[in-house]
């Protein structure tokens, strides 16, 4: 039997959602497993492949470890774009999902519930400099759910990466000799060390799934809720 009418327009909005959905969540998943791979092989990257290991996870202490082993340039790029890569997700899951995408993130990190809190306080008063200084995924989210510019936006968060990047890059400059130093003990132990970080990334996996934080949960959550929200036309 044909599907009623009204049956139609409501699956070709739920379909809709769920693809918008999907393009918003999928780069924050994606972003998340090659962090979680720079992390678990982190011995062998940092000594061997240090421009891949920025190019999967451009945290500070990576950046750090590989800032006196590339080049200037190939640097700055790699470790640009890397720490930009999910902020337009987390913005646009701000936007389109507001005041639940910031309690979905509270809900993941029930521990860092209050810092989250605390985030947000901060966030109503110096939205620009904690976009400059601080975009992280809550500090993104609520970029979007506070109806920030998007030029605005991406132009901070862009400025405030590329001056955070450039520091870190001064810095490891100036202690190369005790980076050699770190990198050279990393060298030197990168079997049983990475056997360690894989552990811990592993470790970190197991718990992430079972506190329900992995990508999909923000998939599921936040689609039916959309989707059972609709107004739907009646007959």
């Amino acid at each position: 039997m044909p599907a009623p009418a009204t049956d139609r327009p409501r699956k070709a909005r739920r379909s809709r959602s769920v693809w918008v959905l999907l393009a918003v969540v999928v780069p924050i998943v994606v972003t998340t497993a090659a962090g979680t791979l720079g992390n678990a092989f982190l011995p062998s990257l940092s000594t061997r492949h240090p421009l891949v290991l920025i190019g999967l996870d451009a945290r500070n202490r990576q950046l750090l470890l590989a800032a006196h082993r590339v080049g200037f340039v190939a640097f700055m790029v790699v470790a640009t774009l890397r720490k930009f890569a999910s902020d337009p997700s987390f913005y646009e899951l701000g936007r389109r999902y507001g005041d639940r995408a910031v309690q979905w993130l509270e809900r993941q990190n029930p521990r860092g519930a209050g810092s989250i809190g605390i985030v947000e306080r901060l966030f109503e008063r110096a939205a620009l400099p904690l976009v400059a200084l601080w975009s992280g995924s809550v500090v993104c989210t609520l970029a979007g759910a506070t109806g920030m510019n998007p030029i605005t936006f991406v132009t901070v968060d862009l400025a405030g990466s590329v001056l955070e990047i450039y520091g870190l890059w001064a810095v490891a400059a100036h202690f190369h000799g005790v980076l050699n130093g770190v990198t050279g003990y990393i060298g030197a132990n990168e079997w049983w060390l990475t056997v360690v970080t894989v552990a811990l990334a592993a470790a970190g996996l197991a718990w992430q799934w079972r506190a329900g934080s992995a990508g999909i949960g923000v998939l599921s959550e936040l689609g039916a809720a959309e989707t059972s929200e609709i107004d739907w036309p009646l007959e």
